[in-house]
C-alpha cells in the first residue's frame, strides 16, 4: 500500500490495482474505476474516470477503509 499526501487530500494505491482511492479533507471519498469494488453497496456519483461519495457516514468510512486494507 502506497500513501501520498497532497494538498487537501490523501491518496492510497492498493497493490495489484491500477488507480487509487482519494480521501478529501472536506470528507468526500473518490475511487478510480479499478477500485470500484470498494464502493459495493454504497450509493455514489459516477464520472468517466472515478466514483465519488460526497459525505459518507463514519460507519461507511470504516467499511471502505476495511475493504481498502484487507
Amino acid at each position: 500500500m502506497k500513501v501520498y499526501r497532497k494538498v487537501k487530500q490523501t491518496k492510497f494505491v492498493k497493490e495489484g490495482l491500477k488507480g487509487l482511492l482519494t480521501i478529501h479533507d472536506h470528507g468526500g471519498i473518490a475511487v478510480s474505476i479499478d477500485h470500484k469494488a470498494i464502493f459495493n453497496g454504497f450509493s455514489y456519483e459516477e464520472t468517466d474516470s472515478y466514483f465519488y461519495i460526497d459525505k459518507p457516514s463514519i460507519n461507511d468510512k470504516t467499511i471502505i477503509m476495511d475493504r481498502l486494507f484487507s
